[in-house]
């Protein structure tokens, strides 16, 4: 080739991505380390391995607090005495436990509950969930109408 070897300079290159570029005769390139050079003149071959994944994590946690599920888990946390686990969550809120699963990483990061030791979840804003000098409830103001979570025997919100 006139002007130089062909080449792809990327942030994360797929393995295969690499694969199809070798074929290809491309050189290759990422800031992960991945390197792939090679050339006919000069005679050069340089291959250095990088990361096997994409640098970058998904986040899967859920970050906004809004929703009929998120409201549901909320509730049975303010109320509950006793630490649940994402099981319990989600049957007692009558949501998935992949909801639960994913939401309890925020609520937690934000502070709203505390992991315990044995692994359940119990809330840990308890002393700031006061009205009128009594326990904050599904059905007082400040957090909104009655949760079918709260009523016992109930299996769906209105």
């Amino acid at each position: 080739m006139a002007g130089g070897e062909p080449a792809l300079f990327a942030e994360y290159i797929p393995p295969s991505v690499r694969g199809r570029l070798e074929e290809l005769g491309i050189n290759s390139v990422d800031t992960t380390g991945w390197v792939r050079i090679v050339s006919s003149y000069p005679a050069i071959l340089m291959t250095h391995p990088g990361a096997t994944r994409a640098p970058w994590v998904r986040d899967e946690t859920i970050q906004r607090l809004t929703g009929p599920s998120t409201s549901r888990v909320l509730r049975q946390l303010i109320t509950s005495d006793a630490p649940l686990g994402v099981r319990e969550l989600a049957l007692a809120c009558s949501v998935s436990p992949g909801t639960v699963a994913k939401l309890l990483p925020t609520l937690t990061r934000e502070g709203i509950i505390t992991r315990t030791p044995r692994g359940g979840f119990s809330q840990s804003i308890a002393g700031n969930l006061f009205t009128d000098g009594r326990r904050t409830t599904a059905s007082s103001p400040a957090i909104g109408t009655p949760s079918p979570c709260l009523t016992p025997g109930a299996r769906s919100m209105p």
